[in-house]
């Protein structure tokens, strides 16, 4: 589809050989706003087409049609819409069901990624979400942002961070912190997402007080919602120094139940420190963490935003000794975290190492790693650059 000049919707490379030969796409575009079943719509006229190889144009019904491609969310491409479709579409983007709300989003940041896109055409979108309410449209907003947060520094990342709290805090006021008689299941979730997002990638010190709290209570045996508290663990050690690290790690080993070690466990590779970094990779190898749960310790180690590299340099200076200790089918994961390494130096590093040594049981999970993590490196190259202009004052 091409609707008024905005490129042709982007898809992944296997779903658009699929969709092309026997998928369709469907189009809502209308300018009423009729009711579809017992809710309203925004749309009144769907088209489902066929998209050949060679692209297809489709009229508006009307010139100032509101356009969703890909209504329901039902086809497996990409999409992508021009500053004029797209603002249309943000003016009733409350009105639209969460599957497309996501796919929105979600077709936004491919977009960026596949460099089809600039950073700031996502930002633009994202930062008009504050009303939104599905964990699900959040979850995507969030992988977004996380990627924009690893991409600055200095005055620029606090500047970014404020933009963060000003989109996030409002949706959190809505619900609040304590669980409510009318919540859902999604409402739940949503409460622990925001939390999580406004004490990490917001940095909001007034979060990590209230997180604080939250999680002394829980490990004093005072419970609390199990997504709240899950927040709050991962703020604390985002947040803590030593003394939580001692905490955390005292935890690991006294909780009353699997749920909890592995809260506080996973939790010890969210420290910034690179001294607690150290003393985490060296307790997941000394038989005190259990070798199959030490790879996936190690990998999200790697993820790690600000002492990644330190993990990465464990993993690949003792890989010989480390291999034997593991499942066959979790050495993977050693090189699944390293992909979010994605300066020039670091990619170089990672590359060159799996060059040397591969991992033959998971051969195709390997490479599909290396490929990821080299063009996430391209897309710092392209973000980073007018993110630092957008946020930099």
């Amino acid at each position: 589809m091409v609707a008024r000049g905005a490129p042709p919707p982007l898809a992944r490379p296997a779903a658009l050989e699929y969709s092309l030969s026997s998928g369709g796409l469907s189009i809502d575009h209308g300018a009423a706003n009729p009711y579809h079943g017992d809710r309203p719509r925004i749309l009144d006229v769907l088209e489902r087409v066929l998209v050949e190889a060679d692209g297809l144009d489709i009229p508006l019904a009307h010139p100032d049609a509101l356009v969703v491609a890909n209504a329901g969310a039902s086809a497996f491409v990409r999409t992508f819409y021009d500053d004029e479709l797209r603002a249309r579409l943000m003016a009733h983007v409350d009105e639209l069901p969460p599957a497309e709300r996501q796919g929105l989003v979600d077709d936004a940041w491919a977009a960026v990624v596949a460099g089809r896109a600039e950073v700031g055409t996502f930002l633009d979108l994202v930062l008009g979400f504050t009303d939104e309410t599905a964990p699900a449209v959040w979850q995507t907003i969030m992988v977004g942002l996380g990627w924009c947060d690893r991409f600055l520094e200095g005055e620029p990342r606090e500047r970014f961070r404020d933009a963060v709290r000003e989109l996030v805090r409002p949706a959190l006021n809505r619900l609040g912190w304590e669980p409510r008689p009318e919540d859902s299941d999604l409402d739940r979730e949503l409460r622990g997402d925001l939390i999580r997002t406004l004490g990490i990638l917001g940095d909001d010190p007034e979060t990590q007080a209230m997180a604080r709290e939250v999680e002394a209570l829980s490990r004093a045996g005072d419970g609390g919602e199990p997504s709240v508290v899950a927040a709050a663990i991962e703020i604390m050690a985002f947040a803590g120094g030593p003394e939580e690290y001692d905490a955390f790690v005292a935890r690991m080993q006294d909780a009353p139940t699997p749920q909890e070690q592995e809260r506080y466990r996973y939790a010890l590779a969210r420290f910034r420190d690179p001294a607690l970094m150290e003393r985490t990779l060296a307790l997941a190898t000394s038989g005190a963490i259990r070798s199959q749960d030490a790879p996936f310790l190690l990998s999200r180690a790697e993820t790690n935003r600000d002492v990644g590299q330190v993990a990465w340099r464990y993993v690949r200076d003792n890989w010989d000794e480390l291999v034997p200790q593991f499942a066959a089918s979790n050495v993977i994961h050693l090189a699944q975290g390293a992909r979010y390494l994605t300066s020039p130096e670091q990619v170089a590093d990672v590359q060159a190492f799996f060059a040397e040594h591969d991992i033959p049981q998971n051969r195709l999970s390997l490479l599909q790693a290396l490929e990821r993590q080299r063009l996430l490196s391209a897309l710092r190259e392209r973000a980073a650059g007018p993110l630092a202009a957008r946020f930099g004052g």
